[in-house]
């Protein structure tokens, strides 16, 4: 059981007391709600932005709950973790199980952000309602700007609930666990009571073990979360065994139990190199992007493309 008692926004009673918090006003924030662009990524994802006052509103929010003692089962949206430490939790098993939640944001309807303000908080409930105004968003507002293609984009993907928690907020990882409290904590229960290791990162749960994972174990964990209204991806679900390379949020576990450097990282800057090699200067962006790859490949194994950094550092022509 979490306690939330820490937390500043815990018991609020009234709206005054929000607005002291967040340092705001009733005019301010009644001008920002549902202030959203949204529209379809080159990655065909749907990305929901707030304005820059809303996103900062937000952000104030955010900083109450990071007062809140996260279990030790969820990475995602937390000050301290990552998904580094996320891989690290599995590091030493030797099956593993990937359940990936698809649609997860969409799926996350308001009354589930409001029920954790008004249930887990205990906010009274017009301080529920706004807390939950702030940090959704709302497709039937007329402050939202929507992009022409964002409808059959959700037609296509079946995407239903139009009052939602949104992506690319800075409350968003955080609330889509706590949001889901209910449902993560009845998962990490059955999965303690079966010998499996559990974590969740936003819409991805890995579970682990030193031997089998069960078909039926697969079954019960899928319907723990139907019954919570999410729906577990059947493309996305992966089972790797003792001799597989396995990964997890990005990161790639060697069958001996080491953090490598994974195919899709090397392949990307492999292909970067080549981008450069008849290049006398290198720009800044792709320079960065280079050197950002180099970084989280270290992450994995140390001095990895160390060579490459020290080249980029001193902004040696890469051909030499």
């Amino acid at each position: 059981m979490i306690n939330f008692e820490n937390c500043q926004l815990y018991n609020l009673k009234r709206k005054r007391d929000l607005y002291h918090l967040i340092s705001s006003t009733p005019e301010e924030v009644g001008l920002i709600l549902n202030k959203y662009k949204v529209c379809i990524s080159e990655e065909k994802r749907l990305l929901e932005k707030p304005n820059f006052k809303l996103k900062l509103l937000q952000k104030r929010i955010l900083n109450k709950l990071y007062q809140i003692q996260f279990p030790e089962y969820v990475f995602s949206g937390i000050k301290g973790r990552s998904a580094y430490d996320n891989a690290l939790t599995h590091i030493n098993s030797e099956c593993m199980l990937k359940l990936d939640m698809s649609k997860f944001f969409p799926n996350t309807h308001r009354d589930k952000v409001y029920n954790f303000f008004y249930r887990k908080l205990k906010m009274s409930a017009d301080v529920a309602k706004l807390c939950t105004d702030i940090t959704t968003i709302n497709y039937d507002s007329d402050n939202v700007n929507i992009d022409d293609d964002v409808f059959e984009y959700m037609k296509l993907k079946h995407i239903k609930i139009r009052n939602h928690l949104p992506s690319g907020t800075p409350t968003s990882q955080i609330l889509s666990y706590l949001a889901n409290l209910d449902m993560f904590d009845e998962v990490y229960g059955y999965c303690k009571c079966h010998g499996l290791i559990c974590s969740i990162y936003v819409d991805d749960i890995t579970l682990s073990t030193n031997r089998k994972i069960s078909f039926e174990e697969e079954k019960q964990l899928k319907g723990i979360v139907k019954k919570y209204g999410q729906k577990i991806s059947k493309n996305k679900t992966i089972r790797y065994s003792t001799s597989d390379y396995k990964k997890i949020t990005g990161f790639v576990i060697s069958p001996e139990h080491q953090l490598v450097v994974g195919n899709k990282t090397r392949l990307k800057i492999k292909r970067k190199l080549a981008q450069v090699k008849n290049i006398k200067e290198i720009d800044n962006s792709l320079k960065n992007s280079l050197v950002g790859l180099a970084n989280f490949s270290e992450l994995s194994v140390k001095n990895a493309y160390q060579g490459l950094k020290k080249q980029l550092k001193n902004s040696v022509n890469l051909q030499k």
